[in-house]
């Protein structure tokens, strides 16, 4: 009930009570890429959330995890209006992992959208920069703010840790795996 007017009784007046079919709307497509997580794995990643952190890091499978010890370069995306995934959240993470190269960037906009929004698109703005404060409205308050996508920011920081390109395989799968079929797989006719 967010913002029921948009969300909720647009589509009760307009699909149940008139019998119009909804508009295509490009966002609402990724809510139709479903993961075909099984049960049991649903189960035990929101016990693992819920019950198997106790503030210095996960119980996996027995195993003490410590996210401090992951030393690479991480790059952390959030939506300052994203009501599932709280940006704070998101850049809380960063101090959770180690590594000496860290950067967030901070979409003005909310769940979806800061993630599938277009990599030319200049509708929203972004702040960004390393997250070296440990308070998050800190951090904010002192960001580089920018218009535009996270996409080109984050594509130029991968390529710079990517190494040299090679040319892409002309052929999937070699003789111990062989490929099962052309993508995007046969589950999909399940």
């Amino acid at each position: 009930m967010l913002r029921p007017n948009d969300l909720v009784y647009n589509y009760l007046v307009s699909g149940w009570l008139k019998g119009e079919s909804p508009a295509p709307f490009d966002v609402l497509a990724w809510n139709d890429d479903a993961t075909r997580t099984t049960a049991r794995f649903a189960l035990e990643s929101t016990a693992l959330a819920l019950d198997g952190w106790d503030g210095d890091g996960p119980m996996i499978l027995g195993v003490k995890t410590d996210f401090g010890q992951v030393t690479c370069d991480s790059f952390h995306v959030g939506g300052f209006t994203d009501h599932i995934t709280a940006w704070r959240a998101c850049y809380d993470t960063a101090h959770l992992v180690g590594g000496s190269d860290r950067e967030m960037t901070l979409v003005r906009s909310g769940h979806i959208q800061s993630v599938v929004y277009p990599a030319d698109s200049t509708r929203y703005d972004r702040w960004y920069g390393p997250p070296t404060a440990t308070d998050p409205d800190e951090w904010l308050r002192t960001a580089a703010v920018q218009k535009g996508s996270w996409w080109r920011p984050w594509t130029e920081w991968l390529i710079a840790r990517s190494g040299r390109e090679r040319q892409a395989r002309a052929t999937l799968g070699n003789r111990q795996y062989p490929p099962l079929g052309p993508a995007p797989g046969t589950y999909v006719f399940e």
